[in-house]
C-alpha cells in the first residue's frame, strides 16, 4: 500500500512538470494566434490545476488520513470544487481541440474563417465561463434542491454528460480515417 501511496503524489508531480513544459513550450511557438494553440494551451492550463490540487490534497490525504485538516469540510469542498470545474473545463477544451482539428482536415477554409484569433479568444473565455457557472451550480448544490426537481437538476448540472465525448471520439475517427493529404495525393 506504501508503493502505491508515494506513486500518487509522484504522477501528479511529473504530470504538473509535463504541462508546465508544455506551456513553456507552446508559448514560445510564432502562431500563437492559432486556435489549436490557444485550446491547447487552455487544456494544459486546466491539467495543471487538476494535479495540483491532486498534489496537495488528493495524495497527501492517503498519507495522512486521520489528520484533522482533511476532515474539514469547507476545505475538501473547495478543492473539489476547483478540480471538478478544471477538469469538465479540460473535457470541453478538448472537445474544441477535436472539432478544431476535424474542422482543419476537412473544411480548411471555413475553418480558417471560424477559429479566427478572435473567435478563439471568446470560444475559451466562454468554456471557461460556461464551467465557472457549472462548478458554481456544484457549489450551490442546496438551493438546486430546494428549486429544483430531480430531473430538471440532472438537466443543469450535466448539460452534455456523453454527447461530447461521442462527438469527440467521431470527430476524431473521422480525422483519422480520412485525412487531407490523401485526398490531394490521389487527385494528382
Amino acid at each position: 500500500m506504501q508503493k502505491f501511496r508515494i506513486s500518487e503524489f509522484q504522477v501528479a508531480t511529473i504530470g504538473i512538470v509535463v504541462n508546465i513544459f508544455v506551456l513553456i513550450f507552446i508559448r514560445r511557438i510564432d502562431s500563437v494566434k492559432n486556435a489549436f494553440i490557444k485550446f491547447n494551451i487552455s487544456q494544459s492550463s486546466c491539467d495543471i490545476i487538476v494535479l495540483v490540487v491532486f498534489a496537495i490534497h488528493a495524495a497527501p490525504m492517503t498519507y495522512f488520513n486521520n489528520a484533522e485538516i482533511y476532515r474539514i469540510e469547507w476545505i475538501n469542498r473547495i478543492f473539489g470544487q476547483i478540480c471538478g470545474t478544471a477538469y469538465v473545463t479540460c473535457i470541453y477544451t478538448h472537445l474544441l481541440i477535436a472539432l478544431n482539428r476535424f474542422m482543419a482536415i476537412t473544411f480548411p477554409i471555413k475553418n480558417r474563417n471560424i477559429f479566427t484569433s478572435r473567435n478563439s479568444n471568446r470560444i475559451v473565455f466562454a468554456v471557461w465561463a460556461f464551467c465557472i457557472v457549472q462548478g458554481i451550480v456544484y457549489a450551490f448544490r442546496t438551493i438546486i434542491t430546494i428549486a429544483c426537481n430531480e430531473e430538471l437538476r440532472t438537466a443543469i448540472i450535466h448539460p452534455f454528460s456523453s454527447k461530447h465525448n461521442a462527438v469527440i471520439v467521431i470527430s476524431d475517427a473521422i480525422s483519422m480515417k480520412h485525412p487531407r493529404t490523401s485526398r490531394i495525393s490521389r487527385n494528382n
